[in-house]
């Protein structure tokens, strides 16, 4: 039986299409993820993430900085053609580690989106990071010093999908120092 079979057949399959839209959605889930984002008792959470592990649906991808909740990812879907990661932009992915972790370092982040997100580097978490700082979604709870990092806490949390910067043209006039227009922004 295939995995679509399955997912289509026996009760509760619409509650199992639930998570599983919800998990491929995600670099890095937990069961307390799914308890949460989907109001599950945890027995069920786990029944559904061991049934996917053993399908080969997931893959267990380390643990949470306690050593003992384990994160998983979806497992790659082989193919032909070039991979695509569940998470496609930047911010996607530390924003959803971030709403995960709740207090973290940069390091903290990039080493939990590893798996789905290889091709990261620090420093594009740390300007993430210093970005939703700036703008009041983090709070730092320590200041980065030469030897250490900064140590972040998740202060405002809007939802699944990430803030992200855009940029918009404006006329400026040298002679008065100022802004001369703005167009309209649209979120």
């Amino acid at each position: 039986m295939n995995v679509s079979e399955h997912s289509r057949t026996g009760p509760g399959w619409e509650a199992d299409e639930k998570a599983w839209a919800e998990v491929e959605r995600l670099p890095i889930f937990t069961a307390t993820t799914l308890v949460e984002r989907l109001d599950f008792p945890v027995s069920r959470a786990r029944k559904y993430m061991k049934r996917w592990h053993e399908e080969g649906r997931i893959a267990s991808c380390g643990t949470l900085k306690d050593g003992k909740t384990l994160t998983y990812r979806v497992a790659p879907v082989p193919s032909d053609g070039p991979q695509k990661s569940a998470i496609t932009t930047t911010p996607q992915a530390i924003w959803t580690a971030i709403r995960l972790l709740r207090r973290f370092t940069a390091t903290d982040i990039l080493f939990a989106i590893a798996a789905a997100r290889p091709d990261l580097e620090l420093k594009e978490v740390q300007t993430y990071c210093q970005f939703l700082f700036k703008a009041g979604f983090l709070r730092a709870l320590k200041k980065a010093t030469m030897h250490s990092e900064a140590i972040y806490a998740l202060a405002r949390d809007t939802g699944p999908l990430a803030p992200y910067q855009k940029r918009v043209r404006v006329l400026i006039d040298p002679n008065e120092g100022c802004v001369a227009w703005v167009p309209e922004v649209s979120a």
